[in-house]
């Protein structure tokens, strides 16, 4: 019907990038600077957690390589894991 397709008109498109899953590790003295870093280079944060070491779980960009700009603010005091390559 007309409505339907004035109403799927103006929904849009919705646009999904491929992302792979990180996990940050630092000493908290690093967490503010890495967060930001994070933030600046479009990840997506999806946990933090507090334990021995500050452990933030993340969505980046595909071809977005954060690890050296990460070990430039930590001193290399940074490990990084990688998870699962979703979309979003």
């Amino acid at each position: 019907t007309e409505a339907a397709g004035k109403a799927i008109d103006s929904a849009g498109i919705v646009k999904k990038r491929l992302h792979r899953e990180i996990f940050v590790r630092v000493d908290y003295q690093f967490f503010g600077p890495v967060k930001r870093e994070l933030e600046i280079a479009l990840a997506r944060i999806q946990d933090i957690a507090y334990g021995e070491r500050v452990e933030i779980r993340c969505l980046l960009p595909v071809g977005v390589n954060i690890f050296p700009i990460l070990e430039g603010v930590t001193a290399g005091q940074v490990e990084l894991e990688e998870g699962k390559h979703c979309y979003y």
